[in-house]
């Protein structure tokens, strides 16, 4: 994986929280899965549904970043720190985007709005409030996308009866991400007659 930074020095303990994101399991990985997927592997989505894929792809990259101390990862508390960080500039953005583009809000609301709420982001601000104004709505895909994974796990958690696996679950997901997140909502009909683990 090569990354670029944008700064003559760069945290290394971000590496982490950038490696679950674009690397394994994230974007990398997941793109990997679902190429070999058999599952509606002839449809043809239209650009309507790009919203949903892509709530689907930044919401996966979103929520296994949550695993990163369970896959052996961010045991600096500094690498954990950056994905709280991330947690937080992704609720910001959310704000942010609602603000442009529902209530019309100025360069100058934005900055302030930011500042006061998220100081510690103010790094970034700048070039995240630039690409908000150029891309409505991509920034809620990763909020939108993990909140959906989580509650279709949280789900299947409670529902004593299904046997849950979280390996059989992430494997699912993998199977499925090249669809429109709305996927989800048909998941028990889909891997209905599976063996519960791998």
């Amino acid at each position: 994986m090569y990354y670029h930074p944008l700064k003559a020095t760069y945290d290394l303990q971000q590496v982490d929280w950038l490696y679950l994101h674009e690397g394994v399991p994230g974007h990398h990985y997941q793109s990997q899965v679902a190429a070999l997927s058999d599952v509606c592997k002839e449809v043809q989505l239209n650009q309507s549904v790009t919203f949903g894929r892509m709530a689907f792809v930044e919401g996966w990259a979103a929520y296994v970043e949550t695993l990163g101390k369970e896959l052996g990862l961010l045991r600096n508390p500094r690498s954990h720190q950056f994905v709280l960080k991330w947690q937080a500039l992704r609720a910001m953005r959310v704000m942010v985007d609602v603000g442009i583009h529902a209530k019309g809000w100025t360069d100058d609301q934005a900055e302030a709005h930011w500042l006061q709420h998220f100081p510690e982001g103010a790094d970034v601000m700048s070039r995240e409030i630039n690409r908000i104004k150029r891309w409505p709505m991509q920034v809620n895909t990763y909020v939108y996308g993990k909140h959906k994974i989580e509650q279709l796990k949280q789900h299947l958690i409670a529902d004593e009866s299904n046997g849950f696996d979280v390996r059989t679950f992430h494997q699912n997901l993998l199977n499925i991400s090249h669809l429109p997140i709305h996927v989800l909502n048909y998941y028990a009909k889909l891997f209905e007659h599976q063996e519960k683990t791998l």
